[in-house]
């Protein structure tokens, strides 16, 4: 956790970057896999959850999914597809 917490003060995020000690926002938003992306409205319900994109290894993809529910919220509507499975590890969940 020192790692991600020191990415998050070098800059490397440009927005909230949740650490989920007790995993109870993973469980109630229903993450399964990591890597996992969530995109809340305005609202703050979750709005997109899938994968960043189609594919994890074809850089020209860019997150494209992703991108494309940030710029359907901030004009407030919804994005399509809005779930997607994400391709990676299962959570070991905690007890």
């Amino acid at each position: 956790m020192r790692v991600s917490r020191q990415r998050v003060a070098d800059g490397h995020f440009a927005g909230p970057y949740l650490i989920d000690e007790g995993q109870t926002v993973a469980r109630r938003w229903g993450a399964r896999h990591t890597p996992a992306v969530f995109v809340l409205d305005a609202r703050g319900l979750v709005a997109y959850h899938g994968a960043p994109d189609w594919d994890v290894e074809d850089e020209t993809a860019d997150a494209a999914w992703r991108r494309d529910a940030l710029d359907h919220v901030l004009v407030g509507t919804r994005p399509s597809p809005d779930l997607t499975e994400p391709i990676g590890c299962t959570i070991k969940w905690t007890l």
